[in-house]
Parts: C-alpha cells; structure tokens; sequence
C-alpha cells in the first residue's frame, strides 16, 4: 500500500485527491521518490526527482486552498448551481436533459472528496434550496432589430391604400394594338405628364384610384388597348423620431415605410422604450398607435405608412415584467394594462415539462419600501394581475415529489432510476445489465469496489461501500432509499495506470502501456526492432514483496512468450554489443591502408586483397604486430613474414597490425630547380642526400656573368615557418594597437596620437602582405666547385628545393623611410649613410636606431647609430638598405619590437624577390 499511495501521489501531486499523509511522508522522506515504481513514474511524467520535491514544498502551504477551489468547482457541476446565469443558458439546459444531475453531464464525481465547512455549507444550500437569479435576461422583441439588412421597398406589392407624392416614378404599360412603356414622374404640383393626352393630377390620391384613372383615361384615347400601371421608385419621406428610441432624430425613408421600417434604422428603442404603444403624430394630432407585440407573435395588425412630416414618438413602458425558470422562453415582457399572468404566459411560450405547477414565485418591489414575494399555484398566477417591476421565477417540480435513485461514475449512461418499492441495489444491477457487465458499465471498470451515498434520518450524508461483483452475483445486496448517489469507479481514476518500458535496439523505445498477460513478443513488437539484434534480451523486474530490482535474462528466440509485469524495465541487446567483431589494421605497400573488419577465418591474402592489393613498390617482407593477454597483462608480439611463404594463409587474430615493408631504395622523386646564371637551369631529380654542389655540378657550374654572392637558395618548409611567424607578429600587433588607440595619450611624453599609431601600423600591415615570405636560407657559395663541396654552404637538398644564380649587381637599394626609395650605385668607398642621402635622406617618420642591411646573400646586419661612428657596417653590391618607419610609444615598447620583426622579415623577403 505505500508503494501504491506513492505512485498516486506522483501522478497527482498538484492536486486535492491525496491524503494529506502520503504528501507529508513524501515531504518528510524523500528517499520514498528513489523506488524503482516511483522513478518509473517520474519518467513517465517527464519530471526529475528534485522538481517532484520542489512541487510538493511548494504546494504544502497553499493545498487546502487548492482543495477547496477544486471542490467548489465540483459542487458547482454536481448541484446545477450555475443557475445564476442568464435564463437562455437555463432554457438550454433544460430542453437538454444530459446536462442536468440526471444526464451524462456527470462522470464520476469522488463522494468522499475532502471538502472544507465553507464548501460544504455551500453545496448544501445550493443543492437543497435550488434558488434561481433572473441575470442577464433579454427584452422580448430586441433582436428583431438587430437584424443588419436594410428595407427594400421594390421587394414589395404596393398597397392600394398608399398615397402617392411628388417624385414618385410610375410605370405605364400598354398593350394590344400598342406595346409601349410610359415612366411618368409626379412633379412638385402633383401631376404627370402623359404623352399624347397632357397632364394629369395624382398627387394626393390613392394608389388604386391614381391607377384606375390613369387606365381609363388611356384607354380612352387609345382604343383597343389595355394599360398597366405600378410604382417603379417611391419618393423620399422625411419623419421625426423621438422618445426612448436608441437613436432619436430625423431620418429619410422610403414613402412605403411604416413604423418598425424607421425603427429598424434606429437599431429598436432603449430598455426603457415601449414596444406596445408607439405613437404617430400627423399635424399636430395622434392619428395612430402600434403594437409590435402582434407583429412578434405572428398576428400582424394593418400597417400605417408614414407621411413626410410624421413624428414617430416612443414613451416609456409601463409595466415591464421579467420571468425565468423552467419556461421556454426566458425574457422580460411588457404587457397592457389588461393582460395578467396568462398573457405573460403565452408571450413566454409557455411552461416547460419540468415545470412545477404549483412552484412559481412572484417577487414585487412594494411602493419603493419592501420586497415582497408570492407562491402562486399556475391557476392563481393566469388571474394574478402583474406591475411593473415584478419578477416571476417558474421552479422545477419539487424534488421531494422525485422517487430516483442516481448512477454517477464509470456507467454508460449515468443519472436517474425510478426508485420502485422494496428495489435492492442486486436488483438495479440485473435490471441494467441482465446478460454482462458491458450493458451497464463502461471500460477499466474497478469492480472491487463502490460507494452508496446517502440521507440519514437526521439528513446526515452517510457513505456505504460495497463490491459490485459481489452485489451483481448476489452474494451481498443493499436495499435502496430514495435519493441514493451510487459511485462506480474506473480503475484510473484511483490508480497509476501501469507500464513497461524498453530501450536499446528498438525503433521506437519508451514507456508503454502494460497490459494483463503482455508478453516479451508483444513489447517487440509494438516497439519494432531496429537493424541486427541479439537474441538475448534483459529484463529488469521488481517482484514482490520487497519490489527490488532483479535481472533475468531471456532468449527472445526461446521464450518468446515470457510474461512480462508492471514497471518491467527490456533492454534489446544490438548483435555487435554481445558479438564483438574482429578488426584488423594493415599498414604500409598496399593500396587502401586501413582498419577492416574481418570474420574468423580471414587470412592474411584476404586481408591484402580487401586492402586492393599490393603497391608496385612492395617488398616481399612484412611483419605483423599481435596482442595478446598473458598473466593479466597486454602483450605485444612481432611476427614477421615472407609473402612467398605459407604465412599468406594462416587466419588473423583480432587487433593485429599487418605491415608491408617497400623495397629499399624505393622513393618517390624528389625535384630541386636551377635558374639563372648556371650552365644548364632546370628541373634536376634527385636521389636522398645529395647536395647542392653535386647538383650545381650536373648543370655544368656558373656562367661567367654569375653574382654568386646574390644567389637565393628558397626552402618550402622554411617559407611556411616565416609566414606562420609573420602572420602571428600581424595579429599580436593589431589587437595591441587597438587597444593603445582606445586609452587616451599622454601629454608631453613623446607618443603617437592614437590615429596616428593606427595609420602607421597599418602602412606596416600593407607592405607585409605585398611582400610574402619566400623561405630564404642565407647561403655563401663558392665559384670553385672543389671549394664548395668542402663549404657549409653545401647543404643536403629536399624535394621543392630551389636556387637562383643572378647577373652581376653593381647597385645597393635603398628602401623605406626616405624621400627617394631607389637604387644607387655602388662606390667602395661610400658608407650606408651616403647610400641614404643619395636616396633623399630620412624622412620624418624614419626609425633611425633600426636601420639595417640586407646583404646579397640574405643575410642582414644592423646598422650602428650616428653618422660618425667609426665600425659602422660595410654596404656590398647588391646589398639592400632598409629604413623602417618609426611608431613612437613609450608605454608599449612591444608593438615597436613587434613592428621591427615584422619589417625586417618584410624586407628580407622584399630583397629576396627583387634579386629573383
């Protein structure tokens, strides 16, 4: 049982249907929460254990409260006491039985729901005095005015009696021995003009005697003709409305407009306006009075058409009476002084058949001073005479005349039994389900228990529970009292509806629901296998009666039909999870190296053939590298082989490593290239360790004009390493410059404006990405080829290696900072700095202090500060003098430093690529 409340409680939490005693047990021990059941549960509902426990912290001051709305809110579909809602709701209700006590307005409804004293003074009150409110009722006749469309005069025959007015249009029709249509308009005096016969005064007569004369006088003069004649467009009338209309005023109507016409382009009168006595008034005297009541209650008495000039007055009505209850139509009716109770009645439609003859209340508001109130029977309220102001509730019959009892919960169709004498509850049961428990109950019934609600003697509620099966067989019964709640329960509503649940090798895993004699078959089935599964699946129970977890495990395959229980927890194992597959790596002279998976007897041909083949450049050797456990630990075996031995059949063990070796001496070409000032330039293959003098000598030495002393010797792994070391040095600087030029400069201490660091930086930037790094290796060549083989310059060469021999340089280039970058020619007898004059001097943004030369064999040298300083370094042919630009900070000596590296590896490679 504390597992079952548990899981009551899960589903539950937030609301009013748990002991307050599972709740507190749960507060007090969460540990309650760690069960398997009750973590199957928060799977389910998709909550973690924490945010249960949160929930029930959070709800413990508030649950009573909770409680009590939610009972509330049952009394008010238990008792019907949403009567104090408009009378046209109640009519529904009462032309619909279902949505009463007796109808299948009402499941199931738990008759020992906790409830506080408040709600249950409620209920009582709302259940045993049955009051009724008049709210929101409509005035009888209000909607006919809210109908949008518009009146249509020419949708209607013209009657006789209507006068005709200046611009009114007739239509003349002859026919016989002449077939003509005449349109004759009614001027301003009165007449039309015919053709032929001249004028004619109609003004002010009558529709039929207009068209007699007309017809008489035709006919006359044109003989042996028939005339017809009818209104096409009637004139504009202009009426006055005034009084309790919605919207009183002047309004041009249609002259076939009578009084509702002008009413409906009022939009009706107000709650206080009359609708049995509107008045018109023609000059200055009332000529007529209208009843719209006989128009809405299908006995139309004779129009009037309104004239121009009419006022159409609305006065206040005079005695307005509201009646609601079990009536058909609900509303508030006005009545003549005359009528009483039974007019009020027949305006009403009429009582309903639940109506209680002798159950109708009259509420009066007496002289301004007192409320007063009068039961009537039906005959004493058709004579009673009404006022203005009274209220008539028609109740239903007295429930005290009722001899039900009440089915209510989990019941095809619930509500009301006629009660007979001595009827036991055995008997109401066989009654309604004579040959099975399917013609009375509904699915998931919970048969082992109910509960009979009833009145004591003191009327007092008392609760007798009992097994349906048990009353339905006989075996027990309960003789029934009047007005007895029987409560049948489903099963879900009291209990956690039980799952399984599966994972693994599944299409769809999760929660499902468990059904009584599922099988493992069954869950598969409805989960569907995804791919290659193991035959062996696990199951995780818990049984009783201490509902620990236990594993069994089952052959799906075997036991197909293992019956599984509530909160089983299957694993489907995939194939490869139980059945572990055997890999293999083969490296080296095959032509797809890699890992391959591999069955039992897979050779090591197989393998070779699986990794297409063997390369053209395969030895006969190899080796494969084995793991195997010995003594607790991993050991590793080499076992070599010959690919012309029996080895090629011997079957491969899981996690071997296979290696076929290449023939020695077997490399791929490796390239190096010549330009300039050799005998022969070109492309030269090489064989690894050869140097540069034995290539120097294949191409049949320098030329005569060679400038050795400018060669330049590039290395691809050496340009990558520059760039790399370039871009670093073009990042750190950006993201510190950013930062100086964001704080303010300081004043009288030498630094650069902030745009102005920037501006400068960026022209360092600018040439660095003109000037790529080439990957120079600075080089000291030898014209003697003896001597060269014996320098440190005759280096090993790689694949991509290349060697540019140029002409002779007789100039020094001067670039950077100064007025005139250029090339001057080279003097022995000039020093660096009358090479920088004959450029123009520095300029202003010249970095005196880091000026330097980049000889013409890649090497560079600093230049010593000052003019005059004696061991200043020596300018040779085709050297390069660079001036950088000075970016003065004094706070952040690094971008200096940066800047610097960054110039010289510029100008490095700007020397480079002008001697190529």
């Amino acid at each position: 049982m504390r597992i079952f409340w548990l899981l009551l409680m899960m589903f539950s939490v937030l609301s009013a249907e748990v002991p307050q005693g599972a709740l507190d047990a749960v507060r007090a021990n969460p540990a309650l929460l760690d069960t398997p059941k009750a973590q199957t549960i928060l799977k389910q509902h998709g909550v973690t254990k924490e945010q249960a426990i949160k929930r029930l912290q959070g709800n413990s001051d508030t649950s009573r409260h909770v409680e009590g709305d939610a009972v509330e809110q049952n009394i008010r579909e238990e008792s019907g006491a949403d009567q104090e809602t408009t009378l046209d709701e109640q009519s529904t209700q009462a032309q619909n039985p279902s949505e009463t006590k007796a109808g299948t307005g009402h499941s199931f409804k738990n008759p020992i729901l906790y409830m506080d004293r408040k709600a249950l003074i409620q209920k009582s009150l709302k259940l045993q005095q049955g009051w009724l409110k008049a709210k929101g009722l409509p005035h009888f006749g209000f909607n006919f005015f809210a109908n949008a469309n518009t009146f249509n005069p020419r949708a209607l025959p013209t009657p006789d009696y209507y006068i005709l007015t200046p611009e009114d249009v007739l239509v003349v029709q002859t026919y016989g021995s002449t077939n003509k249509i005449y349109r004759l308009v009614i001027d301003n005096n009165g007449q039309v003009m015919i053709p032929i016969v001249g004028p004619k005064r109609v003004g002010g007569k009558s529709f039929k005697e207009a068209k007699e004369e007309l017809a008489a006088i035709i006919e006359k003069t044109f003989p042996g003709i028939k005339v017809s004649v009818n209104i096409e467009k009637f004139s504009t009338i202009q009426v006055t409305l005034t009084g309790e209309a919605k919207a009183p005023g002047l309004y041009n109507l249609p002259s076939l407009s009578t009084v509702q016409t002008l009413l409906v382009q009022a939009h009706g009168v107000l709650p206080t306006g009359t609708l049995r006595n509107i008045e018109i008034y023609r000059n200055g005297q009332r000529i007529y009075s209208v009843d719209l009541y006989t128009l809405f209650t299908g006995h139309p008495e004779r129009e009037t058409l309104l004239r121009a000039g009419d006022i159409v007055h609305v006065p206040k009505a005079k005695r307005q009476v509201a009646i609601y209850g079990e009536i058909k139509k609900p509303a508030i009716y006005e009545l003549k002084k005359v009528e009483k109770g039974t007019h009020l009645l027949s305006y009403a439609g009429g009582l309903t058949p639940k109506a209680g003859k002798d159950a109708i209340v009259l509420t009066r508001y007496d002289a301004h001073q007192a409320l007063k109130s009068y039961r009537l029977t039906l005959e004493e309220f058709q004579r009673f005479e009404l006022k203005d102001g009274d209220q008539v509730c028609i109740y239903p019959i007295d429930g005290l005349k009722k001899e039900n009892v009440y089915l209510f919960g989990n019941v095809i169709k619930p509500g009301p039994r006629a009660l007979k004498t001595g009827m036991t509850l055995h008997g109401l049961l066989q009654r309604e389900a004579p040959r099975s428990l399917s013609q009375l109950f509904l699915p998931y019934i919970y048969l082992e228990h109910a509960y009979l609600k009833r009145r004591t003697s003191t009327m007092e509620e008392s609760i007798v529970g009992f097994n349906p099966m048990d009353v339905y067989t006989g075996k027990s019964d309960i003789t029934l009292q009047k007005d007895d709640e029987i409560y049948f329960l489903n099963r879900y509503d009291i209990m956690q509806t039980s799952t399984v649940s599966i994972g693994g090798q599944v299409l769809n895993p999760g929660l499902y629901r468990y059904i009584e004699g599922m099988t493992l078959n069954d869950l598969l089935h409805a989960a569907g296998q995804k791919g290659l599964a193991d035959n062996k699946v696990r199951i995780t129970t818990y049984p009783a009666p201490d509902y620990m977890p236990k594993i069994v495990m089952v052959d799906k395959e075997k036991n197909p039909d293992y019956i599984l229980s509530p909160a089983d927890e299957v694993y489907l194992f995939n194939y490869y999870e139980t059945h572990k597959i055997t890999k293999v790596t083969i490296n080296g002279e095959v032509i797809k190296p890699g890992t391959y998976a591999v069955g039992k007897e897979t050779t090591l041909q197989d393998l070779i053939e699986a990794a297409g083949g063997l390369t053209e450049r395969a030895s006969n050797k190899g080796e494969i590298v084995r793991y195997h456990v010995e003594n607790e630990e991993r050991e590793r075996k080499i076992v070599p082989f010959r690919l012309d031995d029996d080895a090629l059949s011997k079957p491969l063990e899981n996690h071997d490593i296979v290696t076929v070796f290449r023939i020695p001496n077997w490399n791929e070409q490796m390239r190096v290239t010549l330009k300039g000032e050799v005998k022969y330039p070109g492309t030269y293959i090489i064989e690894e360790g050869e140097t540069l003098a034995d290539v120097i000598e294949r191409a049949g030495g320098f030329t005569d004009t060679a400038f050795i002393e400018g060669a330049v010797f590039t290395r691809e792994s050496v340009r990558r390493m520059q760039r790399k070391q370039l871009m670093r040095a073009l990042n750190n600087m950006k993201k510190k410059a950013m930062i100086i030029a964001a704080q303010p400069s300081g004043l009288g201490t030498g630094q650069m404006a902030p745009q102005d660091l920037l501006t400068s930086i960026d022209a360092v930037i600018q040439q660095a990405k003109e000037a790529q790094p080439v990957g120079r290796i600075a080089i000291n060549l030898e014209k003697d080829p003896k001597k060269l083989k014996k320098s440190d310059s005759n280096i090993v060469l790689k694949n991509g290696d290349a060697l540019y021999i140029p002409t002779k340089n007789d100039t020094v280039a001067v670039l950077g900072e100064v007025l005139n970058p250029t090339a001057v020619v080279y003097k022995k007898s000039m020093s660096p700095w009358d090479y920088i004059e004959r450029a123009g001097g520095l300029t202003d943004n010249a970095n005196e202090d880091s000026i330097y030369i980049v000889h013409a064999n890649g090497e560079a040298e600093k230049l010593d500060n000052g003019m005059f300083v004696v061991g200043s370094a020596k300018v040779k042919k085709g050297d390069t003098i660079v001036v950088p630009i000075h970016i003065k900070t004094t706070s952040n000596m690094q971008i200096a430093k940066d800047a610097t590296q960054i110039i010289y590896q510029t100008a490095v490679s700007i020397a480079a690529i002008g001697s190529l």
